[in-house]
């Protein structure tokens, strides 16, 4: 038993360093690319916190609500 917990202990720690590179070209991205990509993202997740937050400090995305999460703790400031 302890013989193969220890080859699945193995095998589970050097078999996700290949996963990534199994079945999959290498995409070669430029930095303006990757840029253009982060920029996309950035300006989705802005149009929904503009939609469903808008004046609150948190989005909820899975719901689509907002939380406002300082409201508690504004009193430690004083």
């Amino acid at each position: 038993m302890r013989k193969v917990s220890i080859i699945l202990l193995v095998w589970m720690m050097i078999f996700p360093a290949f996963s990534g590179c199994i079945g999959k070209e290498k995409e070669d991205l430029t930095a303006e690319d990757i840029a253009a990509k982060i920029r996309g993202e950035f300006w989705f997740a802005w149009k929904g916190y503009e939609k469903y937050a808008w004046g609150h400090d948190e989005l909820r995305p899975l719901t689509r609500t907002y939380r406002v999460g300082m409201r508690n703790h504004l009193l430690l400031l004083l």
